[in-house]
């Protein structure tokens, strides 16, 4: 009963979406497939909480209430600022550089503030996160409150997520970013609707997914794909789509490129479930993807540093896919420990 709420599926899914993070983050990694990559890996993140959006309970509890922000702060905002400051302490000690202004900077909650304060670029993700669930819930609660029939409702949440990427598309680049990642957040919202979108539909023909029609989707949206993420390309000032600073290319090949990607892995995960293969690693790094997240880059940085200058003939791919793999495991142990002390750095509660 795939797709029908949230089973193993979605795990593996993000298990493999974090190990596509972590790989096309390793300074080894060959610049095609970084490109091919980063036409899709982020937006795989918002869909899964499309995917375990649930309307229903949203309907008896309310929409964007309190006890609801406040869950997120504690979730997203709580470890963003957290790991901010740390990573901008510890370099900028290293290098004189740590003062009011990285405070500012971080506080600003944009790519560019990150950077700007000798923190971690990647945690823009949490505060962008954190604005497309409020969206969400905003965007939700009208459609809610329409009472409509469920097809018109679900074209109404389309017409929502198509407007609020093409807002986030046309939104004028600044510099410095925006605030919280507030122009790139909309786009975010979007895939997140059209996860929600694709799992009512999906649901409505579980019988048809067997293993065979799961491998062949998966492998008809590769295929597609790989031929058409190249396109894009030519309409991108830097060297690849980079959602963080608002870097699409062409719109319609961005959402078709974001979306066969998604749905390549969405796929490929449902396949891996149901077959009979002890998935339980996945389940678990599938549920700590937050953390390693946030702890990865440095590690698969330092790693790919050692291995270049001890192997530097070495096959790339090879190398990074073992670096990958490595940097994976240490992350997940470090979150492990991290899980049972000050669970609160990773948005999480003390395991009793």
């Amino acid at each position: 009963m795939i797709f029908m709420k949230r089973y193993d599926y979605v795990d593996v899914l993000k298990a493999f979406a974090i190990f596509l993070v972590v790989f096309a983050h390793a300074p080894l990694c060959d610049n095609a497939l970084k490109q091919f990559i980063y036409s899709f890996h982020m937006p795989v993140f918002f869909f899964v909480y499309g995917l375990t959006y649930n309307l229903s309970s949203h309907e008896n509890k309310g929409f964007l209430t309190k006890l609801f922000v406040f869950g997120k702060l504690k979730r997203l905002i709580i470890p963003a600022a957290f790991w901010s400051l740390f990573y901008a302490a510890l370099n900028g000690i290293k290098q004189g550089s740590f003062s009011i202004k990285s405070f500012l900077y971080i506080l600003y909650g944009s790519q560019y503030g990150f950077k700007a304060a000798d923190s971690l670029t990647s945690i823009w993700f949490l505060p962008c996160m954190f604005a497309a669930v409020c969206f969400t819930e905003i965007i939700m609660c009208f459609v809610n409150s329409l009472k409509c029939k469920n097809p018109y409702k679900y074209f109404t949440i389309m017409v929502f997520a198509f407007v609020l990427s093409m807002i986030s598309y046309f939104l004028p680049h600044i510099k410095i970013g925006y605030p919280w990642c507030v122009n790139v957040a909309p786009m975010a919202c979007a895939f997140i609707l059209f996860g929600y979108i694709f799992k009512v539909i999906t649901r409505k023909y579980v019988k048809f997914y067997s293993g065979v029609n799961l491998l062949f989707f998966t492998v008809f949206t590769f295929v597609f794909l790989f031929f058409t993420f190249k396109l894009n390309l030519k309409y991108i000032q830097i060297n690849n789509v980079d959602m963080a600073s608002s870097e699409y290319g062409n719109y319609f090949l961005y959402i078709m490129d974001a979306m066969l990607g998604t749905v390549m892995l969405t796929s490929f995960s449902a396949f891996v479930t149901k077959m009979r293969l002890n998935i339980s690693p996945l389940i678990a790094l599938g549920k700590s993807t937050m953390p390693i997240f946030l702890l990865h880059k440095p590690i698969i940085q330092k790693l790919c540093h050692i291995c270049n200058a001890a192997f530097p003939q070495a096959d790339n791919f090879l190398v990074v896919t073992a670096i990958s793999f490595v940097t994976v495991i240490i992350s997940y142990g470090l979150t492990i420990i991290i899980r049972y002390t000050v669970p609160v750095i990773i948005g999480e509660r003390k395991t009793k």
